[in-house]
């Protein structure tokens, strides 16, 4: 066995004193002088790009991960890791079958923060996850990885661009809208997320479309970042644009929620979209819906958001 001494190991967030990898250290280490941060007291919430960048500094520092391509982005870069093969054996040598980005992000941070978790500039994405599952939680948490991941960080994300569309036409009304992201890491922008639901019929058709597509970008923590809404529909853009700047109390109804979600995003600008790749897309996409049954399309329970966000309208 390979003797390291006196290196310090790195030991990454999901690395805990129960989990399989410590306990595979400890006893194929067991003698040898080691010193130890562990990154979820040291710096909670770090992400990947900048333990690579910032902590992985010289040939005496080591990384113990789970993480697989974390593993090998610290092989590549010439450092030493620690991870478990698929059969559970400790192993500080590369992994086969693990893939690499061909053009990783890179840091966009001058220094290393004492923590990196997410601070919400108001308590909106909060309110809004009180009628969420357990299993909508998880899946909005393991977007929010995605995206993160994808950028290296939440501070390379630097842009949102939301194209959102309506076709009152259809049977019960479609609503619809395509999330697209890009940051400043050295990585090509991302088509995030895009999602559809029926939306309600008369005065409320157009509100509910903008609605449902803020709600998407709270609940992915990206309300913090410049968001460039795309508006298909001319009275949903029109009435948004009123929202936007009006100063009067918001009501707790539909209109009310519309006004809270666009003036509490960090920078917002809004547009009227009559064509465009995105316009003619999400047209395509609509023509697809309404010709076959689709789990694509789910049920939005807006009186529930009303309802989680009385409490902020009260208190603003």
């Amino acid at each position: 066995m390979t003797k390291f001494e006196n290196y310090l190991l790195i030991v990454d967030e999901g690395v805990s004193s129960n989990s399989p990898i410590w306990k595979e250290f400890q006893k194929a280490h067991k003698g040898q002088e080691w010193h130890f941060t562990h990154l979820r007291e040291a710096h909670p919430g770090i992400p990947d790009v900048e333990i690579l960048d910032k902590l992985l500094v010289d040939s005496n520092t080591a990384l113990l991960t789970s993480v697989r391509v974390l593993h090998m982005q610290a092989l590549a870069r010439g450092y030493r890791s620690f991870t478990l093969t698929e059969i559970g054996y400790l192993t500080h040598e590369a992994l086969p079958g693990v893939h690499l980005p061909a053009r990783p992000p890179q840091s966009v941070l001058q220094r290393l923060e004492p923590a990196y978790m997410h601070r919400s500039v108001t308590t909106i994405p909060s309110l809004l996850k009180r009628s969420l599952t357990e299993r909508q939680l998880k899946r909005y948490r393991t977007a929010r990885r995605r995206i993160r991941s994808y950028f290296g960080s939440a501070a390379a994300i630097s842009k949102v661009s939301i194209t959102i569309g309506m076709n009152p036409a259809a049977s019960q009304g479609l609503c619809g809208f395509f999330m697209h992201i890009e940051g400043t890491s050295g990585v090509k922008g991302l088509h995030a997320t895009e999602g559809y639901f029926h939306g309600p019929k008369g005065d409320l058709y157009g509100a509910a479309s903008v609605v449902y597509a803020l709600h998407e970008l709270y609940l992915l923590q990206l309300e913090g970042k410049s968001t460039n809404l795309f508006i298909m529909e001319p009275a949903a853009y029109e009435l948004s644009t009123k929202l936007v700047t009006i100063s009067s109390k918001p009501g707790m109804n539909l209109h009310g929620v519309l006004q809270i979600l666009l003036q509490n995003v960090t920078r917002v600008n809004l547009q009227l979209c009559r064509k465009g790749r995105c316009h003619d897309r999400m047209i395509c996409k609509f023509d697809s819906l309404i010709q076959s049954v689709s789990n694509e399309v789910v049920v939005v329970n807006f009186d529930k958001i009303i309802e989680n966000l009385s409490d902020f309208g009260l208190s603003n």
